[in-house]
Order: structure tokens, then C-alpha cells, then sequence
């Protein structure tokens, strides 16, 4: 079955991190039509031409790490209290 983006849905908005100069880090829990619900964590920046883009955390330095685990912990604590 294709992705539908209709059926992807934001539960809650935890936050957002700077985790580089010209880049941040911004939590979701979301969940995909009535599946369960996931932690999303998506980087943001702005490009040399000035347009934003969004792209999954994938590997990231010490620093961008230490910087977005107080997020991480908020979702898992709401996930934890909204089972």
C-alpha cells in the first residue's frame, strides 16, 4: 500500500532544539492512520539559496545529541502517561 500523507498525524508537538548554527531539531509524536504512536525527530535548515529543508536525524555529533535528549525524555514521559 502507498503513503498516504492524509493519514499521518501529528499526536503532539514536544519541541524544538538548536542543534547546530544553521540547523534544528524539532519532536513529534506521530502516528500513521491508527497505528501506534512513534517519536519523529526531523532536522531543519536553511540551504545557501535560502530555501528551508526538512530531512530525519539520522547520525548525529555529541553535541546535537545532548542537545535534543531533554526532548526525547519529554515525549517518552507523555508517551508514558498517555498509553
Amino acid at each position: 500500500m502507498a503513503f498516504d500523507a492524509s493519514k499521518d498525524k501529528i499526536i503532539k508537538h514536544i519541541g524544538e532544539a538548536t542543534t547546530k548554527d544553521d540547523e534544528d531539531a524539532s519532536i513529534d509524536i506521530k502516528a500513521y492512520g491508527e497505528g501506534e504512536q512513534k517519536i519523529s525527530m526531523i532536522r531543519t535548515g536553511t540551504n545557501k539559496a535560502g530555501k528551508t529543508y526538512f530531512a530525519p536525524m539520522g547520525r548525529m555529533t555529541y553535541e546535537e545529541a545532548i542537545g535534543i535528549v531533554p526532548l526525547i525524555n519529554k515525549a517518552l514521559k507523555w508517551m508514558e502517561d498517555n498509553k
